[in-house]
């Protein structure tokens, strides 16, 4: 019984990510999510409670994925190396930007769920450009806390505002060859931003220039 109730759930949990992603808080329907899953609207409820509630906790599983799956890296000059990650990251996981696009919507002006641990999570990866600071990779001028999200809005708006990236490419801005170069002036800004050598390879980052 256990089996078939997990696997009910992970079911739900599916469809409520692509129902979420595509529609957001306001416009999903639990009666779609229990369509697409398929499961019985009632088991919905049962499992997760009201709408807002089962948002809520597909956000929060997404971003444990998230942070499993990219680690803060050790070398202090692997920042690109790192921005690189979180852009391939979302090249296969685009529902996460879409999620906390919806979110952003939604709690504008309130506190957004498990803030405070988010919080923490985010703090982790600015005192990782700190400690980069530290050893000159970033100019002391600059405040780790703006540059991280000024890497994160670089690596994941083309998946966010995939309209506005149709809109440049005047092509889908999901096809690989499209993917790969977005992937390269990511990599690219991210060492000019940097002051780091932008010349080699962009499949293996950049380094300090002397």
């Amino acid at each position: 019984m256990k089996r078939t109730s997990d696997a009910t759930r992970a079911r739900i949990f599916e469809a409520a990510r692509a129902e979420f992603a595509r529609f957001g808080i306001a416009g999903a329907r639990v009666d779609r999510i229990a369509e697409n899953a398929p499961a019985n609207k009632a088991r919905i409820y049962e499992y997760f409670g009201d709408k807002e509630t089962l948002f809520a906790l597909v956000l929060e599983i997404e971003l444990e994925r998230l942070g499993s799956a990219i680690a803060v890296p050790d070398d202090p000059i692997d920042i690109p190396g790192y921005v690189r990650d979180i852009f391939d990251y979302h090249s296969a996981n685009p529902d996460l930007v879409r999620l906390l696009y919806w979110e952003a919507l939604q709690f504008s002006s309130q506190n957004a769920p498990r803030e405070e641990e988010r919080r923490e999570f985010y703090a982790q990866r600015a005192a990782y450009l700190a400690r980069a600071q530290q050893d000159g990779v970033i100019p002391g001028s600059v405040d780790p806390r703006h540059l991280h999200f000024l890497l994160l809005s670089l690596a994941t708006s083309w998946f966010g505002l995939p309209q506005l990236a149709r809109m440049h490419m005047d092509d889908d801005p999901t096809a690989p060859q499209n993917l790969h170069a977005q992937r390269e002036h990511v990599v690219w800004a991210v060492c000019r931003i940097l002051g780091l050598d932008d010349t080699q390879d962009t499949q293996e980052g950049c380094r300090k220039r002397h």
